[in-house]
């Protein structure tokens, strides 16, 4: 009927034999085609209706799938679907709630199945599940389930955690009602470790309202939670804080079920999905996924609701502070803390109470001075993202707003009470000569709202802000530079040669280097009677040439003493410029030849010097030793009143004039959304009045009484 060439065409040609098909039919019939070709009726008849001459394709396979499915998601909602997975990581029904997908969650798991997106894990039993509702009706802060994690077995953490150093265990505990997360980090297993942990949380719930007695610490047996010969350890420690604890069975893993849960997720949601770029980095990141978990994460499994709003909603008493639970370097708290009061001979286990050197309060254990506010307004616009850890800590947003306003304001004092001074000294008013910062006023402003209430401070003759930022009054200071008698000095000096120990700040008693020598060895007495003092040296380019510089430097260099030696490079030592007094590129190369760090910063940032002397003012305390700090600015004015700086190209002055800090810092505050505009000039007029108000009550009050002048004179 057909040759061999055309049955191997229609073999290979499909169409070829469904068109002889419809020829056939057309001249014989349906059922005689159906019956020559071996094929339906049916078949016959839906290649005649498909069938158009001259294209050959109609006669082509089409798919059977429906052309118009209802239930399928569109490719859009898909890619949706698999990139809110790959940045989060979230289960079908959390990424729904999380990401606001517009299909359901049926769709969501078929979509993870399809495409391979799914972890497989082993189903929670029922007898778990009803446990959840048992632990419902628990009492809030019952029962704090305790336990520590294995860093080092997860993949993605190990090559950072051995390349920077990153803690190897994690000490967790947790609240079983609420699901809220204490946590600390550290390099080893130990009594000391997790005695530390709990006496801290301790005084964080304590400070925060929850009553101790009512509160129960569950761990397993391991070594870390075992008691020393002599009766120290976790145990004891929270017993003596008015608290109880027990051991779970022997082999009742599951009694721990609820803490385990946390090192899942912590592993999931943080460990194997972040990345490190140093030491710091790493508390930034952890710090607010434990921000994240306790305040914005809701749990699924307990109504969706974050621990926080657990724990206001079963008891309003309570403060929301109580969540702001920040990490804590337990390595570093020893280092600190401990030793002072571990009895001499004894085992690494301080005896308890170890009663740290000032009492602790929920901030101190905490948030460190970020409030729940602050910490809700920042998670809100990352809730969205999946990826909270990407929050920089150490940025603008890691400070209150107060703090930048102080800073705002110690600047607008300084340049307000400047000028006039200046006024002052031209008016004849001024007994001696007058030494302005103005144009350097970011540097004092920027350090001293960095430190803290301890530490030291020596100022130079344009460190007005020194003064200012330790709490010194305008009044004083009209009073001081007036030379009237209830001044710093009670009218024995006119000028800059003032301080307040009481706030930390020494009398200048020359700006050629003399103070460096003074502020390490009050750093070195302060250290050794305990206290985690820093200090900060300011000193001119030009007393870099001398040998009081050399000698402070060496001996902190030497004793690890931990000072910033800040270095105000305003490129002239009086009339001296940079190229004629010293031959390296730059003042900070002189680090290396004392074997110490050096950096450099812009002295006219103050919000980039104000980070960055918090961070390194908190690693000084960690590591103490002595950095070298070289801040490039420019005075606007002459080395006083009396020098009209004609040595001075007018260039390099209209150059920094551009880059006024005060001005920097006005328009990175309001670009950054951190103050208004109409904050800042409301602040300004407030600044503009107390200096105005300071001045004149200053300058009517009497001088000294010449009868006084041996008053304070011994010898």
């Amino acid at each position: 009927m057909y040759t061999y060439q055309e049955v191997y065409q229609m073999k290979g040609e499909r169409y070829i034999l469904r068109q002889k098909v419809v020829e056939h039919a057309r001249r014989h019939g349906i059922r005689a085609a159906a019956k020559a070709f071996g094929c339906s009726r049916n078949t016959v008849r839906k290649w005649i209706r498909r069938y158009k001459p001259g294209t050959p394709s109609s006669l082509s396979e089409q798919s059977r799938r429906p052309h118009h499915c209802p239930h399928k998601t569109p490719k859009r909602v898909e890619q949706q679907v698999l990139a809110a997975r790959d940045l989060a990581g979230f289960g079908a029904e959390r990424l729904k709630d999380e990401f606001g997908l517009s299909c359901s969650e049926g769709a969501i798991k078929r979509i993870l199945r399809q495409r391979g997106r799914v972890l497989h894990r082993k189903k929670k039993h029922k007898t778990q599940k009803d446990l959840r509702e048992v632990k419902r009706h628990w009492k809030l802060f019952g029962q704090l389930s305790t336990d520590t994690k294995y860093l080092r077995d997860i993949p993605n953490y190990w090559p950072f955690m051995v390349r920077l150093g990153l803690p190897r265990y994690q000490y967790t505990v947790r609240d079983v009602v609420s699901g809220i997360v204490f946590a600390g980090y550290a390099d080893e297993l130990s009594k000391t470790y997790s005695t530390l942990l709990a006496e801290y949380v301790s005084a964080h719930l304590a400070w925060n309202g929850v009553d101790l007695s009512a509160v129960e610490w569950q761990t397993d047996n391991g070594s870390e939670f075992l008691e020393d010969q002599g009766r120290r350890g976790l145990p004891s420690t929270v017993r003596d804080l008015g608290s109880d604890h027990h051991y779970i069975p022997v082999k009742a893993y599951t009694w721990q079920s609820d803490v385990e849960t946390v090192h899942r997720l912590v592993e999931d949601e943080f460990f194997d999905r972040e990345t490190f770029r140093s030491k710091a980095d790493f508390w930034n990141r952890v710090t607010w996924y434990w921000y994240y978990f306790n305040i914005s994460r809701p749990n699924r499994h307990k109504g969706k609701k974050p621990p926080l709003q657990i724990i206001t909603e079963r008891n309003p008493k309570l403060h929301p502070a109580i969540a702001s639970w920040r990490a804590l370097d337990l390595g570093l708290l020893f280092r600190q803390y401990v030793p002072r009061y571990t009895p001499k001979g004894g085992h690494d286990l301080p005896a308890y109470p170890s009663r740290l050197s000032r009492p602790r309060s929920a901030r101190d254990g905490a948030d460190h001075g970020r409030s729940i506010p602050f910490i809700l307004a920042a998670l809100a616009g990352l809730r969205r993202v999946g990826r909270v850890c990407d929050m920089d800590v150490s940025g603008i947003r890691s400070v209150r707003k107060e703090t930048w306003l102080d800073l705002m304001r110690c600047m607008m004092r300084s340049r307000l009470v400047e000028e006039r001074l200046i006024r002052l000294y031209h008016q004849g008013r001024m007994y001696g000569g007058v030494y302005t910062g103005i144009g350097q006023e970011a540097i004092g402003a920027a350090t001293t709202l960095a430190c803290g209430p301890r530490d030291l401070f020596a100022p130079c003759i344009r460190n007005l802000t020194v003064h200012l930022g330790r709490g010194q009054s305008l009044l004083n200071i009209f009073r001081q530079w007036l030379g009237r008698p209830k001044g710093p000095t009670f009218g024995r000096d006119g000028n800059v040669h003032h301080g307040n120990l009481k706030a930390g700040v020494y009398a200048m008693i020359s700006h050629l280097g003399a103070m460096l020598p003074v502020l390490v060895g009050g750093v070195m007495a302060r250290r050794r009677q305990g206290q985690d003092t820093v200090g900060i040296a300011y000193i001119g380019d030009g007393a870099t040439s001398t040998g009081d510089f050399h000698e402070g430097v060496n001996f902190a260099a030497v004793f690890d003493v931990p000072v910033i030696v800040l270095i105000e490079n305003n490129k002239y030592a009086y009339s001296t410029p940079n190229d004629r007094q010293y031959r390296c590129k730059r003042l900070v190369d002189k680090a290396a030849g004392y074997g110490i760090e050096g950096s450099t910063a812009d002295g006219n940032d103050a919000v980039e010097l104000h980070l960055a002397t918090r961070r390194l003012v908190a690693d000084l305390r960690a590591k103490p030793r002595p950095v070298l700090l070289e801040c490039d600015t420019m005075r606007m004015r002459g080395h006083g009143e009396h020098d009209d700086s004609s040595y001075v190209p007018r260039e390099l002055i209209a150059e920094y004039g551009k880059r006024d800090p005060i001005r920097l810092a006005w328009e990175r505050l309001i670009a950054d959304g951190v103050a208004s505009r109409e904050e800042l000039e409301a602040l300004q007029r407030t600044c503009r009045a107390e200096v105005d108000e300071a001045c004149r009550q200053a300058v009517v009050e009497p001088p000294p009484d010449p009868a006084t002048l041996g008053d304070g004179v011994y010898a």
